[in-house]
């Protein structure tokens, strides 16, 4: 064996930094202490203890520190770490794409509906308002079951650059049990959609669809 006890003593090994253990360091430690004397010696030596550490485990320049799984080939890991994902997009889409048809469908039918003065007149105050802040307050303090008027205050939040007001309109819609309609969902998400609120359109989204859905299953039973 290349290493012997007349080479790496227990006070050698004891004076060497453990910290700094690569192959580069053990060989000019050995070398230092006088292991060789003659550069051809030098040269064929270093070979041969190059060759020794690798086969115990040692790499070149430091201990390889890496953990196991990055010797897993990329192709398995990332099929591991990203199961089904383009799948997943392309359910998603379709759904959308079938939901957006329903949509476009039935809002045809709702807009040659005719809307009573009342509503026509609510709806004109709220394009006339200058703040979010004034639309919400009238929201709330009007007992309209209306879903037109919502439907129009959100378009005009959306005007004023206020999408945050939004939220605050489907929540008191909901606070009020008044039952949306097709045309109040096409608008809500259309203008999340607009100010990239996409986490929240798609979570309005897939909780209206569920609801679309569970009404038609209901429907068939």
């Amino acid at each position: 064996m290349l290493l012997g006890k007349n080479y790496f003593t227990h006070n050698a090994f004891n004076k060497f930094q453990l910290k700094h253990l690569n192959l580069k360091s053990i060989i000019n430690f050995f070398y230092k202490k006088g292991l060789q004397s003659s550069s051809s010696k030098i040269d064929n030596k270093k070979k041969d203890m190059i060759t020794t550490f690798r086969r115990v485990g040692f790499r070149q320049g430091a201990l390889n520190k890496r953990p196991i799984w990055n010797l897993v080939p990329y192709i398995l890991v990332r099929r591991i770490r990203q199961p089904n994902t383009h799948r997943v997009a392309l359910d998603e889409q379709h759904q959308m794409t079938q939901y957006k048809k329903k949509l476009k469908g039935q809002q045809g039918a709702l807009s040659k509906t005719t809307s009573s003065p009342e509503s026509r007149h609510e709806r004109s105050l709220i394009r006339n308002m200058e703040s979010d802040k004034e639309i919400i307050q009238y929201l709330k303090e009007n007992s309209s079951q209306d879903i037109t008027i919502y439907s129009a205050a959100v378009k005009k939040c959306s005007e004023l650059k206020c999408p945050n007001s939004i939220i605050q309109i489907i929540d008191i819609v909901q606070s009020k049990y008044i039952h949306p309609d097709i045309i109040f969902y096409t608008t809500i998400l259309y203008h999340l959609g607009m100010w990239d609120k996409f986490d929240l359109q798609k979570h309005y989204f897939q909780q209206w669809f569920e609801e679309q859905q569970d009404q038609s299953d209901h429907q068939l039973l």
